[in-house]
């Protein structure tokens, strides 16, 4: 959900099809710029984020209903950070796990030179 910088304010109506998708189960998902071999880096991940939070702080909150549409959004995104932090940490241990691999099987490739 990212607003482009001409649009407005969000009006009341915005507010209820955002509270509507969010009672509904609705993904929402965050659309991020692919990088050259296809894969979103920690920037871009972030970006369209704080796009999607900076989209809520903008959204006028003139009614309870509103701003409790507001709060549920905004705990929407903090479980995905966790999920996100938990999804990196994986990859993390993955990618750790892959360089020791390649690691070791450079070290038993090693010629073995020995005098006899």
């Amino acid at each position: 959900m990212v607003m482009d910088t001409r649009d407005g304010p969000l009006t009341d109506f915005d507010w209820r099809v955002l509270g509507m998708h969010r009672g509904q189960g609705v993904r929402m998902n965050i659309p991020m710029p692919g990088t050259k071999d296809g894969l979103h880096t920690l920037a871009h991940r972030l970006n369209g984020l704080a796009e999607e939070f900076h989209t809520l702080a903008r959204l006028p909150g003139r009614n309870r209903s509103a701003i409790m549409d507001a709060a549920g959004l905004v705990r929407e995104r903090h479980k995905a950070f966790k999920r996100l932090a938990a999804e990196w940490e994986r990859e993390y241990q993955e990618l750790s796990e892959a360089e020791s691999t390649v690691v070791d099987l450079k070290e038993h490739s090693k010629p073995v030179t020995g005098t006899s």
